[in-house]
């Protein structure tokens, strides 16, 4: 399966291009574009669902810190009150991209504890 080609790549490549480089007119609209481009990418907020899962992933944080040992993503699940997948999810995010979490493998069974 091939990557999608994003409008930024396809701008940059024209922007090496000879004829392009030579009117000062195109090179003026790329560069707006990709202006364009930064400015929208620049106002990116949270939805309502990415600042609840904060709310979860502190509360599972807490779980994982009064816990001894490791917990299993169904126990964490009980503990907060929501569905097991939610909680495999956050905590994959938490193990991830937040660091805040480590996954430990025991006889085929994934354990979190806190980091």
């Amino acid at each position: 399966m091939e990557k999608k080609v994003t409008k930024r790549e396809v701008i940059n490549a024209m922007l090496n291009e000879e004829v392009v480089k030579a009117n000062e007119v195109y090179v003026n609209f790329l560069n707006h574009e990709i202006e364009l481009l930064d400015k929208k990418s620049a106002n990116h907020k949270p939805t309502k669902n990415q600042e609840a899962n904060v709310a979860i992933k502190n509360a599972i944080a807490d779980v994982l810190a009064n816990a001894e040992g490791g917990m299993s993503a169904t126990d964490i699940a009980k503990s907060v009150d929501i569905s097991v997948q939610k909680a495999t999810a956050l905590l994959k995010q938490m193990v991830e991209i937040d660091k805040t979490a480590n996954k430990v493998i025991d006889k085929r069974k994934a354990l979190f504890t806190v980091a």
